[in-house]
């Protein structure tokens, strides 16, 4: 297992109330810093996001997670 998928299998863990027999993982393309994914629980899609190492270095956490919840209150 990579190291990636490592982080992604652990990130799933810490999903409360998911099992991960019940969970299915696809990549996405076109992320610059983090690894994006398609994560499917109980066939209902959710964005994954797997920060990329040292990323926290010049990258706002708390900025990128506002934005992140603004567009999504967009649509």
């Amino acid at each position: 297992m990579t190291e990636i998928l490592k982080q992604v299998d652990k990130a799933i863990d810490a999903v409360p109330g998911w099992d991960k027999e019940n969970v299915r993982v696809e990549p996405l393309v076109g992320g610059l810093l983090n690894e994006n994914w398609l994560a499917y629980h109980n066939d209902k899609p959710y964005f994954m996001k797997v920060y990329g190492v040292g990323s926290e270095n010049f990258v706002d956490r708390d900025l990128s997670f506002e934005a992140a919840r603004q567009a999504h209150a967009l649509g």
